[in-house]
C-alpha cells in the first residue's frame, strides 16, 4: 500500500481556520475564512450551494489558500491549488462527520442550523499544486522514502 503525502496539505490542514481565496471575473481576489479538514491528500470545506464562493469557482477553479484566524488574518505561507465541488450527499455526509471530529460541538450546532433553514451544501475538495517535494512511502519501496520534484 502506497502512502502518498504532499507537505503543503499537512501543513495547512493543521491549521484551524483556512483562507479561502476565489477569483471574481475581473480577477479581483476575495478571500474568506473557513474551517478545513483532510481526506486523501485534498483540502476538504463544506459550504452553501448558493454561496458566492460556490458561483466563483464554477467559473474559475483557481483558488489561495493560506492559514489564518476566525477573521481572515494571514498567519502563515499561502499555497494555489485547485478544486472540484461535489453536491453527492454521501460525500457532504463524509465531510460533515470530518468536520465534527475536528470542530466538535460548533460543527454540529452549524449543521443543525444549516438543516433547519433547508440549507444544500457541497464540499469543496481543495487539490495543492505539487511544486513542492512529494514524499512518497510504500511497501514496495521497503518502507523509504523518496522526493520527486
Amino acid at each position: 500500500m502506497w502512502a502518498v503525502t504532499n507537505p503543503e496539505v499537512e501543513r495547512l490542514a493543521n491549521a484551524r481556520y483556512l483562507s479561502l481565496t476565489t477569483y471574481r471575473k475581473d480577477g479581483t481576489p476575495v478571500p474568506t475564512p473557513v474551517w478545513v479538514t483532510e481526506e486523501e491528500g485534498f483540502l476538504i470545506v463544506i459550504t452553501e450551494a448558493a454561496s458566492g464562493k460556490v458561483r466563483r469557482l464554477r467559473r474559475d477553479k483557481r483558488v489561495s489558500v493560506a492559514p489564518c484566524d476566525a477573521r481572515g488574518e494571514i498567519q502563515g505561507d499561502p499555497a494555489e491549488g485547485s478544486v472540484t465541488l461535489f453536491d453527492e450527499p454521501d460525500l457532504i455526509s463524509r465531510a460533515f462527520d470530518l468536520q465534527r471530529q475536528r470542530y466538535g460541538l460548533q460543527s454540529w450546532l452549524g449543521a443543525w442550523y444549516a438543516r433547519l433553514r433547508r440549507v444544500q451544501n457541497v464540499v469543496i475538495a481543495i487539490a495543492i499544486d505539487e511544486d513542492d517535494a512529494i514524499k512518497v512511502t510504500g511497501e514496495e519501496s521497503g518502507g523509504q522514502t523518496t522526493e520527486t520534484h
